[in-house]
């Protein structure tokens, strides 16, 4: 059985969509614990880059592997309990603010979530609402400002269960 933590890495890899003028080829290590920003101009293929390191692509040439092992080997379940990748533009589903965390890690306690909403700067937001985890956003993402729906986001993205976070625009 693959192992599920360790360095991820992309060799010789080339990110994108078959037909299309590929970018150049970049080589990534990130053992644990490692954080690398990815810069560059709107439409340079960041988010596909990204991607790609997640499993949710596959390489055009190259490979990217997980402790050695090619992302494509693991079962689906498995890769997303060790890697996953949290788009700018997520969901926001219309139900409670404590079900919209939870689509990232379902058995997270109501205090865990709180935790994360607080390390977002959410934490007077949720106090003043009036069912606190419970409020009902009726309309999804509508029912937030575009700072609230990044924090819910990047709250989600917190209380993940995967060992690698690979974050869209986190600073927008």
């Amino acid at each position: 059985r693959p192992s599920l933590t360790g360095c991820l890495r992309s060799t010789g890899l080339v990110a994108g969509y078959q037909g299309r003028q590929a970018p150049a080829a970049v080589t990534i290590e990130l053992p644990p614990g490692a954080r690398l920003a990815i810069t560059g101009h709107s439409g340079a293929g960041k988010t596909t880059l990204l991607m790609t390191l997640a499993g949710l692509l596959a390489p055009v040439r190259g490979a990217v592997t997980l402790n050695g092992t090619p992302l494509h080997l693991f079962d689906e379940l498995e890769l997303r309990s060790a890697i996953t990748f949290f788009a700018e533009d997520g969901h926001v589903f219309a139900t409670t603010i404590r079900d919209n965390l939870l689509v990232a890690r379902g058995d997270c306690p109501d205090y865990e979530l709180g935790a994360a909403l607080r390390q977002v700067g959410l934490d007077v937001w949720l106090a003043g609402l009036p069912d606190g985890l419970d409020t009902v956003l009726t309309a999804g993402a509508h029912a937030l400002s575009a700072g609230q729906r990044r924090r819910l986001l990047l709250a989600r993205a917190l209380i993940s269960p995967a060992r690698i976070v690979l974050l869209d625009e986190p600073t927008e």
